[in-house]
Formats: C-alpha cells, structure tokens, sequence
C-alpha cells in the first residue's frame, strides 16, 4: 500500500459545515466571496490511513506492507495539503482527526 504521498482526509461533515457557514456568512457581508480550501488536519500516507483504520477497529494489520516509492501510474503531488488560512481567519468551521471521523463514519456498518 501507498506509503509515500501524503494526503489530508477531510471529514464530510466539516465540509458541509464549512458550506452552510459561508452561506451564513456571506447572507450577511456581500464581500464575502472567492475560493476556500478545506483540509482535513491529519496528514498521512495511504500506507498509515489503513494502520489507522485497523487500529480504530481493532483489525489485524500484519498483511499490508508499505511501498515506500512515489506512484508511477499516475503521478501525485507529494504533499496535497491545502491552505485553509483564509478559513481559520474568519473562524469557519471546524477539523475532524482521521481517527474521530472514520470511527464515526463506519461505526454503523460493523
């Protein structure tokens, strides 16, 4: 498994969030406006996305071996994050961890 570009998972509840508050926001202030970022605020590897997971679940893990090269099919930034900045200044939204919001989102089907 992937263990070398790393990602920010974001928590689809803290997109919406971000969503609803923007429109609030902007309901109230026209110069509200442009593009906004949202990033989850663990970054991690595919590779430690899955330890995670197995963790929080309490799965065994042993199997998966980590492939420390960058991908080569299709090629990936090596650092995704985005600058949530502008976000954080105005004090919209929120950031679920990794293991919050997939223990959450999961919980139901185990």
């Amino acid at each position: 498994m992937a263990d070398y570009e790393l990602r920010c998972p974001t928590d689809v509840s803290d997109v919406a969030l971000v969503c609803r508050q923007l429109a609030e926001r902007r309901m109230g202030d026209s110069s509200v406006k442009g593009i906004f970022h949202r990033s989850g605020p663990d970054c991690m590897t595919k590779y430690q996305m899955a330890m995670a997971m197995a963790d929080v679940f309490g799965l065994s893990c042993g199997h998966v071996v980590a492939d420390r090269e960058p991908s080569v099919d299709a090629r990936r930034p090596f650092n995704s994050r985005l600058d949530t900045t502008e976000l954080e200044q105005m004090g919209i939204g929120k950031k679920t961890g990794f293991r919050e919001g997939i223990a959450r989102a999961v919980k139901e089907f185990l």
